[in-house]
């Protein structure tokens, strides 16, 4: 799987879990910058707890002073899991 394949499901999944609440059906790149990093660190999709770990650090990193819903992040953790991971076995 190429990385423009792997942007367009993670930015599906990424709005479609809306963690942090900026996503509208106009803009669907408002996650760009989140995921342009977590693609930087080569995660291991199938590693859930690295996984959850990375996407911590990067909101933390993007929206400092935001209160951070851990379980949107969690379950961003797992449905990433569950894509990516089972394509990359």
């Amino acid at each position: 799987m190429n990385e423009e394949e792997r942007v367009k499901i993670l930015r599906k999944l990424f709005n479609e879990v809306d963690p942090v609440g900026i996503f509208f059906d106009e803009n669907t790149d408002e996650y760009n910058p989140e995921i342009k990093e977590l693609l930087s660190l080569s995660p291991d999709y199938s590693n859930l707890e690295d996984l959850d770990k990375k996407l911590r650090d990067i909101f933390t990193k993007y929206f400092e002073g935001i209160q951070l819903n851990l379980d949107s992040l969690r379950k961003l953790a797992k449905k990433i899991s569950t894509e990516l991971g089972k394509r990359n076995s």
